[in-house]
Order: C-alpha cells, then structure tokens, then sequence
C-alpha cells in the first residue's frame, strides 16, 4: 500500500468510529425515535421541495490502482464542477472535468449530461480540448424503463439524501427503507447526537439521523454494518426558508478486502435554489451534430447529421 493510499484509509477508519452507548432515543428530542416518524419526517421534505437546483465543485480522489491493475500508479487527485435540477421525478445531471478513459489509460476532460424527463433517459459524454475531439462524442437513449439508468449517480446521492428519498428515479436503490429498525445504539456525527436507523444484512443500509433538526440524514453506509463498502457524510447550512439545506458532502468507496479506500469525493455547493420554476425543456436534450448515438431499446447506432436527419451506422462499422 502507498503512503497516500495509507492516509485515506486512515482518515475513513477514525470518521467510522462513533461513541456507542445504549439509548432509546437520541438527546434533546422530544418525539421518541421510530422508523415511522423518520419516515414521515423525509416524506414531507420530499413533498415539500417540489424543485431544487444545486451548483458544486467536487474533488476526487482515485487511490493507486483501483480503476485496474496498474492504474492509476499513484493516487491521483482533480476538481469536478457539477450541476443538479430536480422537478418532481425528472432529473438533469452535469459534469465536466477529468474522467477515467479505458481505451487510453488515461483521465482526459469530458462534459456529461445526463437527463431524464420522467419517461425516457439521454446521456451524453463529449471529450473536450482540440486535442481531444477526434475522439468524438457519444450518447445513448433509453426507454425501456420509465426509470432513470444513471439514478444514484455518486455526485448526487447527498441531494437525494435530502429530498428524494423515496424517489427511485433519483435514488435508485441506495434508500431501501422497508424492514429499517432503530438501533439501540448512538451515533455521533459533526459532534451532533443521531439517531441510527438500520436495514441490516450483507445488504445493509445505516442512516445516521439528526432528530433535532427534522431527521436530516448527516450520514449514511452502504453493507454490512460491519464492513461498509459506501459512506457518505454531509454538512447542511440553514436556509431561512427552506430549513436546513445540504453544503457540503464526503463520499468514501471501500474495498471489503483487504479494506481500502478506492475512491473519495468531497463537495462544496456554490449556488442553490429551491421551489423555482425549471421550465420542463431544462428535461429534454438535443444531441450535437456528429455524435454517435446507441438506442439501448433496439440496439440501433447512428449519428446525428443535423436539421433532423441521422444515419444509420451499419455493425461493420461500429
């Protein structure tokens, strides 16, 4: 192991140690924790937050060779900027900054969008960078499922901590809250007193909550309570409108064994809006002239031509 892979896996050891201690419910609070009051109190954020736009840089963090054997060699660090709108179950997702390019072994500057307008899902990846723009530029539609394919995008699993819980068409799978209990023991998260509701199983899911400010998740694990694989930690600030809203957020991927950090993700929101009108066109996405689109539905390939025509790319060409 690297040094700078050591220090990861340090710094996530000590944030997954909490005081433990057996309580009923956590301090300070004046409704008795239940999986149906944390429920209830999620719901109607969720119903509450009809639109929301968030604006953030994020920095990532790859640990030597955990993307494949050999690469990256060494621990290896670069700034993301990202974008979120949410308007009921729609979702429209942005990014640009370095990503991981198999075919070359290398993290070379892309734009990613990824939209869905409750019914059919586009996503489009571009590399960009004269140098770059031979490589060309891709998408895919897909509409088998009225769900979104991208949902639970790592970048945005903090926002849907905070209003989309029950929405899988944002969250994915990450928010399993059937068959949650509470844990007789404490967390303590940010020096705040959490309530832990718990799905338990190789599977399992731990929230971390905050009863004393509306049952905010302030930490979440993914596995077995023992040896989580996910974790994320987010910090809120208070919004005088909208109650508490999220700021800040620390993603950790871990290998089961041995344990080590693979990937780390820290977020820092510049800008937000909440309950604005997002007009549904901000839902829909018109490929660019030369991209070269895959219909997952029909396995059909083609490539945009412009003023609404398109040809066919044949399989000896592909």
């Amino acid at each position: 192991m690297n040094p700078g892979r050591r220090l990861l896996v340090t710094v996530v050891a000590l944030s997954l140690v909490a005081p433990l201690g057996m309580i009923s419910k956590a301090r300070g609070q004046s409704t008795p924790a239940t999986p149906e009051v944390v429920l209830r109190a999620w719901r109607a954020r969720q119903d509450r937050v009809k639109t929301a736009r968030f604006e953030w840089t994020q920095t990532e963090t790859y640990a030597a060779h955990s993307l494949e054997p050999g690469f990256p060699a060494q621990d290896v660090k670069h700034q993301v900027s990202a974008a979120l709108s949410l308007s009921g179950g729609m979702l429209r997702y942005e990014s640009r900054g370095p990503r991981y390019a198999p075919d070359h072994k290398a993290f070379l500057p892309q734009r990613f969008i990824n939209v869905f307008n409750g019914s059919v899902n586009t996503m489009y990846f571009s590399f960009e960078g004269a140098e770059h723009a031979r490589l060309g530029a891709y998408g895919f539609v897909n509409q088998r499922e009225s769900r979104n394919v991208d949902a639970g995008n790592v970048s945005v699993q903090a926002i849907a901590a905070w209003c989309r819980v029950f929405d899988r068409d944002v969250s994915a799978t990450l928010f399993e809250t059937d068959h949650c209990v509470v844990s007789p023991k404490e967390g303590s998260v940010q020096g705040r007193a959490c309530v832990i509701l718990e799905r338990s199983g190789k599977n399992g899911r731990s929230y971390w909550v905050d009863a004393g400010r509306d049952w905010i998740i302030l930490r979440y694990l993914l596995g077995a309570s023992d040896k989580p694989t996910r974790q994320v930690d987010i910090s809120y600030t208070l919004d005088k409108v909208h109650g508490w809203v999220p700021a800040r957020w620390k993603y950790v991927a871990l290998r089961r064994d041995p344990p080590e950090v693979e990937l780390q993700i820290e977020g820092s929101v510049s800008r937000y809006e909440i309950n604005v009108e997002i007009p549904k066109t901000e839902f829909e996405f018109d490929f660019p002239v030369g991209t070269v689109v895959r219909d997952l539905n029909t396995d059909a390939c083609y490539i945009i031509c412009g003023e609404g025509r398109k040809r066919a790319v044949t399989r000896e060409e592909r």
